[in-house]
């Protein structure tokens, strides 16, 4: 089973109830991590941005650290899972919304390429490497 869209505003108490019950039923898990959470419009943070990176983000790694402790697998779930400042199409947030495809309009994100997709990824795995 995959647990999806896991990021900086993941409840603890949520991860270690789902990977407590995971674990105990033996059904093999995965946690698709957001490293990067991004509220460009600050649609949960009063209308203000705001961004948590994965080394500030005590939550998600406590949360990780308690699912990997329990036979969870980490997936890594592109970068910020939503793209800069679009609605895509939802609010526009981390996990809400698309980051290479712009659903909007059913087509590939403006800034679209193998090196743009690859360097959000490379983004990506540097963080949680020097996270880890």
């Amino acid at each position: 089973m995959r647990l999806e869209d896991v990021g900086a505003m993941v409840s603890v108490k949520a991860m270690k109830d789902l990977s407590n019950y995971l674990s105990t039923k033996k059904v093999p898990f995965s946690v698709a991590v957001i490293p990067r959470y991004v509220d460009a419009p600050g649609a949960y943070n009063g209308g203000k941005r705001q961004e948590v990176h994965l080394s500030q983000a005590t939550n998600l790694r406590t949360a990780l650290t308690y699912a990997r402790g329990k036979g969870g697998e980490m997936v890594m779930h592109g970068f910020t899972h939503q793209y800069g400042k679009m609605k895509n199409p939802h609010t526009g947030v981390s996990g809400d919304d698309y980051e290479f495809w712009d659903i909007v309009n059913n087509k590939p994100v403006a800034e679209d390429s193998a090196s743009r997709v690859q360097g959000r990824l490379n983004q990506a795995w540097s963080t949680c490497a020097r996270t880890a």
